[in-house]
């Protein structure tokens, strides 16, 4: 059986994660300044899950791109002004009961070098 390959709508491939009650799960992803960061992501069954992005540099500078909030699904970008790293938190540590089934993409595109 060939598994169906699932897409968002902007036609990003969607990744599968069980979150279970009571956890979180993160994604790292490294760039260099100029990249540009994507995500999306939604969680199946009408559920909800506590959202966040932040970004570390290789100086150990920290700051929060997408403030933590619960939602159903999100989308964006982020492109970098210097070399850091972004964790994606999907945090369901709030659920004593409900396990999160999540469809998730996460991606670093490396924009095309300058002509000469």
């Amino acid at each position: 059986a060939i598994e169906e390959l699932q897409r968002d709508a902007n036609g990003l491939l969607l990744q599968d994660e069980y979150v279970t009650a009571g956890h979180s799960f993160t994604v790292d992803l490294a760039g260099k300044k100029g990249d540009i960061f994507q995500w999306s992501f939604q969680v199946l069954g009408g559920y909800d899950i506590q959202f966040s992005v932040e970004r570390k540099t290789s100086a150990g500078a920290q700051a929060t791109i997408k403030e933590a909030a619960k939602m159903m699904s999100d989308y964006g970008t982020y492109t970098a002004d210097e070399d850091c790293t972004l964790t994606f938190l999907f945090d369901n540590t709030y659920s004593y009961f409900n396990g999160k089934e999540l469809r998730y993409h996460t991606s670093v595109m490396i924009p095309d070098a300058p002509k000469q």
